[in-house]
C-alpha cells in the first residue's frame, strides 16, 4: 500500500514542483522513472506492478453527470 505522502502517487505534480513539468499526456510510468532519477527515492514495487495490469475503468464522467452515474451503477 502507498501512503498518502508518497511522491509517486502524484509524480507529475511533484515533477512540476521540482521545476520539471511534463507535457500533458506523458506516460505516467515515464514520470515515475524521471522522479526516481531526480530524487533517488525507490519507486514502490506496487506502483511499478500497475504497468502490467489491465485497465479496468476508463470512463470519464463530467461532474454534472456524476449523480446520475452513481445512481445508475447502484441499480
Amino acid at each position: 500500500m502507498l501512503s498518502t505522502a508518497s511522491p509517486y502517487k502524484f509524480a507529475d505534480s511533484v515533477l512540476d514542483a521540482l521545476g520539471d513539468a511534463q507535457p500533458a499526456g506523458t506516460d505516467p510510468f515515464v514520470n515515475l522513472a524521471e522522479l526516481n532519477k531526480q530524487t533517488g527515492v525507490e519507486i514502490p514495487p506496487r506502483m511499478l506492478a500497475l504497468k502490467d495490469l489491465p485497465v479496468l475503468h476508463n470512463e470519464v464522467i463530467p461532474a454534472d453527470k456524476m449523480e446520475l452515474a452513481v445512481v445508475k451503477n447502484l441499480l
